[in-house]
């Protein structure tokens, strides 16, 4: 298989992945990364379905569920965060 072709599956737009900018990554780490986009993913939901204008509530399970990463490095990711001033928890 072509990495093109492989490309399109590994991107279908289904709501099955998260893409993260490498210089997030490398500004944040890897985790806050993750965290930061998948929240501000949430975050532009919410907003389009008039559900939320600057907050919303959101699970360590419903954010396990949607980036693989465990409560507590998600505690540690999201703490950084709050500390860059980012979120607020």
């Amino acid at each position: 298989m072509r990495a093109e072709e492989m490309q399109k599956i590994l991107m279908n737009d289904d709501g099955g992945f998260i893409a993260v900018n490498k210089n997030l990554i490398a500004s944040l780490g890897l985790h806050e990364a993750i965290l930061y986009t998948e929240l501000v993913s949430k975050l532009n939901y919410y907003q389009e379905n008039d559900m939320a204008v600057d907050e919303f509530y959101c699970t360590y399970d419903d954010l396990h569920i949607s980036t693989g990463i465990l409560k507590t490095a998600q505690q540690t990711a999201l703490k950084n965060l709050e500390n860059f001033g980012l979120i607020k928890i």
